[in-house]
C-alpha cells in the first residue's frame, strides 16, 4: 500500500507515490476516493514505472481528482489557546491481486497503541492472504495486540 505524494488531477496518466512500491508493469492497482463521494475509486493497469518505483504510468487517464496533500489547520488563536493540526488527505493506492498487510503506525510498538479491526456481533468475516502487524491497544478491553 502506498499514498499519493502529490494531487492527481482528472485526466492525468501518472501517479506520483510517497514511496517506492516494488510493483511491476502489468500489475493492476486501485486508488481510493479522497473526496466526499465514496464512489470515486478507480482501477488501472501499470504500463510504465519511473523514478525508481515512485512514479506509476497508467493505461488510461484518471476519471476523477485524487488528493495527495497533508492539509494544515489552526484555530486562529494565539498563545496558550493556539492549536494546530494536520489532516492527511492523501489517497491510498493499493496493488490488486496480492496479499494485504494491515498494520498500525510506526509508533505502535513503543506506545502500545496500534490499529485494530473489528468484527461485530452477528457478523461473519473470512480473511485470506492478509498479514496483521502493529495492532492492538494495550489496556483497552477487546483490543488485544497481535505482536
Amino acid at each position: 500500500m502506498s499514498q499519493l505524494r502529490s494531487t492527481a488531477e482528472q485526466g492525468d496518466t501518472v501517479l506520483r507515490l510517497n514511496k517506492p512500491t516494488g510493483w511491476e508493469v502489468g500489475d493492476c492497482i486501485a486508488i481510493a476516493s479522497s473526496e466526499f463521494h465514496h464512489k470515486q475509486d478507480e482501477e488501472w493497469t501499470i504500463v510504465e514505472i519511473r523514478n525508481r518505483g515512485r512514479d506509476i504510468v497508467l493505461d488510461r487517464a484518471l476519471d476523477d481528482r485524487h488528493c495527495g496533500e497533508v492539509e494544515s489547520y489552526d484555530n486562529g488563536k494565539r498563545g496558550t489557546d493556539a492549536r494546530n493540526w494536520d489532516v492527511d488527505m492523501r489517497a491510498e493506492v493499493g496493488l490488486l491481486g496480492r496479499n494485504v498487510d494491515i498494520t498500525g503506525n510506526e509508533n505502535a510498538s513503543q506506545d502500545k497503541f496500534g490499529g485494530h479491526t473489528m468484527i461485530m456481533r452477528g457478523a461473519q468475516m473470512y480473511i485470506s492472504g492478509a498479514e496483521f502487524t502493529k495492532l492492538g491497544q494495550e489496556g483497552i478491553l477487546g483490543r488485544y495486540g497481535a505482536r
